[in-house]
């Protein structure tokens, strides 16, 4: 009952504030428009404007949250495991024959692949308008279509999307304490924790990788085997055929029907062994010659577990790995969450010792990023209302400004939510970058609603009228945002991606901004402010509360500030809200175990709050109501004293402004001239590379990847040796105490007798707040490790959630053709120009040779006398190196376990007498491998890639200390140096591939929106020639948005293009401004050109530096941020920034002048026809004895009437505004 009288009594003085009679001009009621109607029905436009909040915040709660917006690269990739085949092998029996499967698929644009030992990856790049779903659905049909050609024994091709947002998102890591061997732990991962991960919320895969799993190994003696005349594939094929459970149908008996089958599964080793290989003969007489043979007469049956071909530990200790990978459409914080709650369900389960650690969460850093933009979003709007305060001196002209921030950005997210968009980081970032925007048509109304209260007209009048006046600006200030970003919508590929929702969002808030300057502030104005409004009344309220803030926040950052060092590690338990809050009020990311100040381990996550932030908040707030009485008078006396400094101050401006304004166009040449050298400056800017260019900025992400490449000989042995060294060089705290956690894998993924010749330390760093290191100087540290390893491969890599940003790639020279050993020797000619690159590390050869092989070469005249066929003998021989699962152990409620086939094998790991592996022949009988195939001693490929179904190699480097696209041009003009054989291509890509596509997709963006711009302008000008006006102040902006790029140290990339794109939206509105205004003065009072520009200057100045004095404020978090992501956003503040500092400083000199010249363009028919007139003399003397208006002869007023040509069809259009511009 209370809250239903609370609603109706906030419902009474809702009601009683917005009460409004029908506005009357001049004693008549006024029509009902869209601005009339918010004057007429406050009520409703605030139940309109209450009902978009309400369903906008709803909204918000709903919107998944990603780190970047759903991607359409058109790229599918195939995956084939074939454990223990070499390279030449998978390329041969997998790659290719998936090349041929995929080529003539519609819209496929390139195919590679990459064949590595145990494994190849196939990738189909497809057109930019191709349906990705369509395209993988065809790829699986066609790898289908050819899936009896592959080796039976490879794995399943699994075919995948590519999709930035589908990758994994957590790395987790189960650790035994030294209590569990790592065969224990897996079967631990794989039989209760992987399950119980799949349950979780949006979870798509859990891969398990790490550990020994358990398998029974039948090793076969070569020697036993030739005694009793036994082949390899006959210990095989009894072993799967002795070992078999099958039903064989139902029978009817009585009512019943049950079913009936045949078991013989082995239920022990035991069995395995006494398994029958061959059947006893019988000899004359029935005497039993030849005893039957059974498997442990010719082989060791060994339950053990499978060969190692991995070794991963955390920190120094062995341990499994678990890797997490969610579904496309969930929310990836949600996941993290979901597992997390899951892995703590699944701790109370698990045996004594057992712990689970994570070692990676990308959300961390999407949560750190997603709050440090909603961070730069608050500063944005307090340092919006700082200087909206500094300009009007009112609060209640600065709320009803700030209001059109909430309301637009709220509202925003209704809209979002019904377009299926997400809350990631470039939709966050539209919505930071808008504070300044949005304020922008209120800014402009509220302002001239003020110059009509001056003018004396009240408050109702002022706010229709000055709203009618400003009509037209704000019409064309708004759309000039919308066209801009509509091409975006046009740009293809994963760039169009990326930047589809940070467009559109800014399109939606701005509309919605419009549509509030339009209905909304000048309602507001019509009540809230007065004729001669004077400040007094609230002077004291606003002065005190003013002063308890401040005491406020001095009591918050000084006590924290010296509690924080004095009590760090010190917590106790308070409700999670209480942390929350004082987490968020002090812009503090609470720790993972813990609140502000709080231990590690000291207790669960939002339950406890550090000592330091707990006091700091409570002194804060004591200090409050001091601040209330005590620092009154003194912000009293601020606020009485400063309008007036302030006020004389932009006096003294406007009046300079105006005394030089006819200077300026008695010098328009020099002016215009001026302009024209400006734009050769910003050409000269782009062609020198002063500012210089990349993909995308590397970001601190608080990740770093080592990896180690051994030489081709080296073992896994071997290779974790080298490994431990880097790992306990990596663990010592004193050299880096940066790092938080180290997570090492040695070994590489080809299964059974995989690669072991490479490793990867994942290291995790504390966040960017706790240490002194950025993670490029630990980059550029780690690195170093080549120097003290000389033969052993090192790079060092950051992650790219961007797919080709500066922490991964640089510059790749991939070359293509059909001769191995030429592609090997450009190869190295290229890798040879790589290293002599200033600014490239990390170099690699995929050409570089071999991996040493034994090879079993076939004499063919033996095979062919021997009845011995080719494919017998690599299945023999594949049995004997690698072995071949010939059946599985299958007890009731335990998992399966391999039965593998192996030849026996010496203490290095080689097969026991390969020669003699008995191969069996067509007629039935068993010869010696040795008698068919010669073993030699060979090298071969370790990796080999192919290119639109050739061989290719690739050089690649990355990119340190000096601007991609410098690199890059250097690269391409030593190119050149290299004679290339015909039939060979050689490109230059990777991230500068990338780069080159954007520069082309989003420059032609941007010329697509400056023609849009100028279509717009003219249909709202009705005008062909006022839209050069405004375009011409583009180049303006342009120098500063370099100039901005160059002095804050930032390179040209995708970011600070999308703020070039958003930039000439902007630098337009101060000549739009300048340009209507004068255009109403000429119309409306019969001004020239030259009166009507000197009047309106000094009026439209205060407007014009208002906008661009709280965009640019605006942009200052976001320029300055350090956080995390803000090597992304502080391009685009620095673009936005600089052009508008000299948009806004040169439109005002520049615009009038260049006025004039258009002006007298638009004069020349008229100028043109008076002089027709005075060779006439029949005409002239009718002229003479013309009709005088206003007190001038006729020919005089047609001059004066030529002369505002370029003006009187923008005179229709601002009269029609008055009456029907939605006022």
């Amino acid at each position: 009952m209370g809250k239903f009288l609370d609603f109706v009594a906030f419902s009474y003085v809702v009601d009683r504030f917005c009460r409004l009679k029908q506005p009357r001009v001049a004693g008549r009621s006024v029509p009902v428009g869209l601005t009339r109607l918010s004057l007429a029905r406050p009520v409703a436009i605030v139940m309109l404007f209450a009902a978009l909040i309400v369903l906008g915040l709803q909204s918000y709660g709903r919107l998944a949250v990603d780190r970047l917006p759903p991607t359409n690269f058109p790229s599918v990739s195939v995956n084939v495991n074939y454990a223990g085949a070499s390279p030449l092998d998978i390329e041969q029996l997998i790659a290719i024959p998936l090349e041929k499967a995929v080529a003539g698929l519609r819209g496929v644009d390139t195919v590679s692949s990459n064949s590595s030992l145990g494994s190849v990856r196939l990738n189909v790049n497809f057109t930019e308008d191709t349906n990705l779903d369509q395209a993988a659905i065809d790829v699986e049909k066609r790898i289908a279509s050819i899936k009896n050609q592959l080796p039976a024994d490879a794995s399943a091709p699994s075919v995948v999307k590519a999709d930035f947002n589908s990758f994994p998102i957590m790395n987790i890591v189960l650790a035994g304490g030294g209590r569990l061997t790592t065969s224990q732990l897996y079967d631990i991962g794989n039989e209760v924790v992987l399950p119980a991960l799949l349950q979780s919320y949006g979870v798509a895969d859990v891969g398990i990788s790490g550990g020994r799993q358990r398998e029974i190994q039948v090793r076969v003696d070569p020697v036993r085997l030739k005694a009793f005349d036994i082949s390899l594939q006959q210990v095989v094929t009894s072993l799967g055929s002795e070992n078999v459970n099958t039903p064989s149908g139902t029978l009817r008996v009585g009512n019943a029907e049950p079913s009936v089958r045949f078991t013989a599964l082995a239920q022990s080793v035991a069995d395995f062994r006494n398994t029958v290989i061959q059947r006893g003969g019988a000899g004359g007489g029935g005497a039993t010659v030849t005893p039957p043979v059974y498997v442990k007469d010719v082989a060791d049956v060994v339950d053990t577990y499978a060969e190692l071909t991995r070794l991963q530990r955390f920190n120094g200790e062995e341990a499994i790995g678990l890797t997490i990978t969610k579904q496309p459409d969930s929310n990836s914080i949600k996941v993290a969450d979901s597992v997390k709650a899951t892995l703590e369900r699944v701790q109370r389960s698990l045996p004594p010792g057992v712990t689970y650690r994570i070692a990676n969460d990308t959300t961390r850093y999407t949560r750190d990023a997603l709050r440090d933009v909603q961070t730069d979003l608050g500063l944005a709007i307090i340092i919006t209302g700082t200087v909206l305060m500094l300009f009007l001196h009112s609060w209640r002209n600065t709320i009803i400004v700030l209001l059109a921030i909430p309301t637009s950005l709220i509202s925003t997210f209704l809209v979002m939510y019904f377009l299926g968009f997400t809350l990631n980081l470039m939709s966050l970032l539209a919505l930071a970058l808008l504070i300044g925007i949005l304020v922008d048509d209120s800014i402009v109304v509220l302002e001239n609603i003020h110059r009509r209260l001056g003018l004396g007209e009240k408050p109702m009048i002022a706010a229709l009228t000055g709203r009618s006046e400003i009509g037209l600006a704000a019409i064309a200030i708004t759309l000039l945002d919308v066209v801009v970003f509509a091409p975006i919508g046009f740009v293809g590929g994963n760039i169009g991606s990326l930047f589809k929702q940070f467009g559109l969002t800014i399109v939606i808030a701005t509309l919605f901004s419009l549509l509030i300057c339009f209905t909304l502030t000048p309602m507001l104005a019509s009540r809230w402010l007065k004729e001669h409004e004077r400040e007094g009344e609230d002077e004291g309220t606003v002065a005190a509360f003013t002063g308890g803030l401040i005491a406020m926040a001095a009591g918050i950052y000084g006590s924290l500030a010296f509690l924080a060092d004095n009590f760090a590690g010190q917590t106790i338990p308070v409700p999670g809200w209480i942390t929350s809050f004082a987490n968020a009020a002090m812009g503090v990311q609470a720790p993972a175990s813990g609140g502000f100040g709080g231990a590690p381990g000291a207790a669960a996550a939002g339950q406890t709050l550090g000592v330091g932030g707990l006091v700091s908040l409570g002194v804060g707030v004591l200090l409050f109501p001091v601040g209330w009485f005590v620092l009154r008078p003194l912000a009293r006396m601020v606020m009485r004293t400063f309008p007036q400094i302030w006020d004389a101050g932009y006096g003294a401006i406007a009046r300079g402004y105006g005394a030089i304004l006819p200077g300026v166009l008695r010098l328009r040449f020099l002016v215009v001239l001026a302009g024209v050298g400006v734009l050769v400056g910003t050409i000269w800017m782009v062609q020198s590379g002063v500012v210089g260019s990349e993909y995308a900025p590397s970001e601190d992400e608080n990740q770093i990847s080592l990896n180690l490449q051994m030489p081709p000989s080296a073992t896994l042995e071997a290779t974790d040796r080298v490994t431990q060294q880097v790992e306990g060089a990596l663990l010592d705290k004193a050299k880096y105490p940066e790092i938080r956690s180290v997570f090492t894998s040695v070994g590489g993924g080809g299964g059974y007798g995989g690669s072991g010749r490479q490793s990867r330390i994942a290291i995790e760093l504390v966040d960017r707040g706790l240490r002194k290191r950025s993670v490029f100087d630990i980059q550029t540290e780690l690195r170093k490790f080549g120097e003290i390893l000389p033969d052993v491969g090192v790079s060092v890599d950051l992650p790219s959630a961007l797919g080709g940003g500066g922490g991964g790639g640089g510059v790749s020279v991939r070359i293509v053709g059909p001769d191995p050993s030429v592609l090997g020797q450009l190869a190295d000619q290229f890798e040879a120009i790589l290293r002599r690159v200033d600014g490239i590390v990390d170099v690699s050869n995929s050409g570089q040779a071999g991996v040493p092989e034994l090879r079993a070469v076939a004499m063919r005249s033996q095979t062919a006398d021997l009845a011995v066929t080719s494919t017998t003998v690599s299945q023999a021989m594949r049995t004997a190196v690698q072995g071949t699962v010939a059946t599985q152990l299958r007890v009731q409620d335990q998992a399966q376990v391999d039965v593998r086939v192996i030849v026996q094998r010496d203490a290095n790991g080689i097969p026991l007498n390969l020669e003699d592996v008995p191969v069996l022949t067509t007629r039935g009988v068993v010869v010696r491998l040795g008698q068919v195939a010669t073993i030699q001693n060979a090298t071969g490929p370790s990796r080999i890639n192919r290119s639109d179904r050739n061989r290719s190699v690739g050089v690649s480097g990355s990119v340190v200390g000096r601007p991609l696209g410098d690199v890059a041009a250097e690269v391409r003009q030593k190119q050149s140096t290299v004679a290339v054989p015909a039939g060979y291509r050689v490109t230059v890509g990777g991230a500068v591939q990338n780069l080159d596509r954007a520069i082309s997709a989003l420059t032609g963006a941007l010329g697509l929106s400056v023609v849009l711009m100028y279509l717009l302008l003219a249909a709202l000008y009705d005008s062909f020639l006022s839209p050069f006006i405004v375009l011409f102040s583009l180049p303006l902006a342009m120098i500063g948005a370099f100039g901005g790029l160059y002095m804050l140290d930032k390179t040209l990339n995708i970011f600070s293009l999308i703020g070039i794109i958003m930039l000439t939206g902007l630098v337009c509105k101060n000549a739009i401004l300048l340009v209507d205004y004068t255009n109403t003065l000429r119309n409306e009072e019969g001004l020239s050109a030259r009166d009507a520009l000197v009047r309106a200057g000094p009026i439209r100045l205060r407007p014009i530096l208002m906008t661009s004095a709280t965009l640019v404020c605006s942009m200052l978090p976001i320029l300055l941020g350090t956080g995390p992501g803000a090597e992304q956003r502080s391009p685009v503040a620095a673009v936005i920034t600089g052009g508008m500092i000299t948009s806004t400083l040169l439109t005002l000199i520049f615009v009038p002048a260049l006025y004039t010249y258009f002006d007298d363009l638009a004069n020349l028919p008229g100028r043109f026809m008076a002089w027709r007139a005075r060779r006439r003399p029949s005409v002239a003397s009718v002229t003479a004895g013309g009709t005088v208006e206003d007190g001038q002869p006729a020919g005089v007023a047609g001059h004066e009437g030529a002369g505002a040509g370029m003006s009187a069809s923008v005179a229709k259009v601002a009269v029609a505004g008055s009456a029907d511009n939605g006022d």
